[in-house]
């Protein structure tokens, strides 16, 4: 459909928003996400690829959960100000 092409063109989107939101793959995966629930999509699935942590632990999470933490807040912040997480 239309809106969903729509949805898909990230640059249709405000710059605040999308700044809001960062560069990332998962960070520009989860602006896409809204687009795409704002479009009428009724499920969503995102991933930041890998979570295995069996070596490494504390280097992997200094590295990943900044990106979680600005991802989600993000899109909890979106859904919210545009009343889509009824």
């Amino acid at each position: 459909s239309k809106r969903a092409r729509e949805a898909f063109d990230l640059g249709r989107e405000d710059p605040n928003v999308s700044k809001r939101f960062g560069d990332g793959e998962v960070n520009q995966s989860a602006l896409l996400a809204v687009r795409l629930i704002e479009a009428g999509a009724r499920f969503v699935t995102l991933t930041t690829g890998s979570w295995d942590m069996h070596n490494d632990i504390w280097s992997r999470l200094d590295k990943n959960l900044p990106m979680v933490d600005q991802t989600l807040s993000a899109l909890l912040t979106t859904l919210e100000e545009r009343g889509l997480l009824e």
